[in-house]
């Protein structure tokens, strides 16, 4: 098992989140996009960083940063997702 490997499954089994705020900073719009008040918010991950844009308030976004931080951990243990689809009955 290489040491990448052995790095990924240890996270996935530890109960230290998997995914955590790494930067919230000042920006302007992602792609040319209008309005005032952009921030780029970056969450780190056991593989790669997932990198997103958001209007608001330093506050606003730190919080909404979190709370996606937060379901990617608990979509990895298992727990439901809020955005999943539910599961039709049986017949």
């Amino acid at each position: 098992m290489s040491q990448a490997t052995a790095k990924d499954e240890s996270a996935v089994n530890s109960k230290v989140p998997r995914y955590h705020v790494a930067l919230v900073e000042k920006s302007t719009g992602p792609g040319g996009a209008e309005g005032r008040n952009w921030h780029r918010y970056v969450l780190d991950g056991v593989r790669s960083p997932i990198t997103g844009y958001r209007q608001g308030t330093m506050k606003e976004v730190k919080e909404y940063a979190q709370r996606c931080a937060d379901e990617l951990n608990e979509r990895a243990s298992g727990k439901r997702s809020p955005w999943a689809p539910q599961q039709r009955k049986s017949s």
